[in-house]
């Protein structure tokens, strides 16, 4: 999709991603900024062998010797008896929604316990690189594969956030319907052509028979 962008903007490149927005990402890049923060405070952070505001988490994990030996360090830590306030995202559930939704909570306890969690989320995000890593290069291999193979198509989609239609020119003391729409978009790679492609629905249900529909025309020709 990056061929509308103006050629004024720096268009992104994958190896100029950082973090991504999951929960797995996001929760230990915070960790590692607290930890940052209470350098200065807590003299056993002042200690570590290695410049903490330096490290990026998903280079380190990809380091098998760098990942244990950061561990080892970390777990160092552990022997303090302070407490540690800190947030965190998790999957809650709402009165209003129907499905747990990511929710930023603040938790306070003791180094150990932080350190622990830490430590644990590390390996998760260990092996979610990894993972992605893994669907990136299949992800190449089928597009390559569909660039060269006359039966074969492959086919990247998303869905967007869902969108609010609202009346033109609302007036105030008025009461108007409000309409949520999703805006599944996608991109097509065949040896004949490569093409992009959207389907506008008021379903807000973005689950896989929500995708399947929404490319039947797409399918059919």
């Amino acid at each position: 999709f990056t061929r509308y962008v103006p050629n004024n903007i720096i268009k992104p490149r994958v190896q100029d991603w950082g973090t991504c927005l999951c929960v797995l990402c996001i929760n230990p890049e915070m960790k590692l900024q607290k930890i940052i923060q209470l350098k200065s405070t807590i003299p056993s952070f002042r200690s570590l062998p290695f410049d903490i505001a330096t490290i990026d988490l998903h280079n380190l994990v990809k380091d098998d010797d760098k990942f244990k030996n950061f561990n080892n360090e970390l777990l160092k830590l552990r022997s303090d008896t302070i407490t540690i306030t800190f947030c965190e995202w998790i999957k809650q559930k709402h009165d209003k929604c129907s499905v747990p939704v990511s929710t930023k909570i603040p938790f306070t306890t003791t180094l150990t316990t932080f350190i622990d969690k830490f430590i644990q989320e590390l390996v998760m995000l260990k092996q979610h690189v990894n993972h992605f890593y893994i669907q990136s290069k299949a992800f190449k291999t089928a597009k390559e594969t569909s660039l060269t193979n006359s039966g074969c198509a492959t086919v990247q989609i998303d869905w967007s956030e869902n969108y609010s239609i609202k009346q033109a020119g609302e007036e105030k003391s008025s009461y108007y319907f409000e309409r949520h729409v999703s805006i599944h978009s996608g991109y097509v790679w065949t040896k004949q052509k490569q093409f992009g492609f959207a389907a506008l629905s008021d379903a807000t249900n973005h689950m896989g028979e929500a995708c399947w529909a929404s490319i039947q025309t797409l399918l059919k020709d």
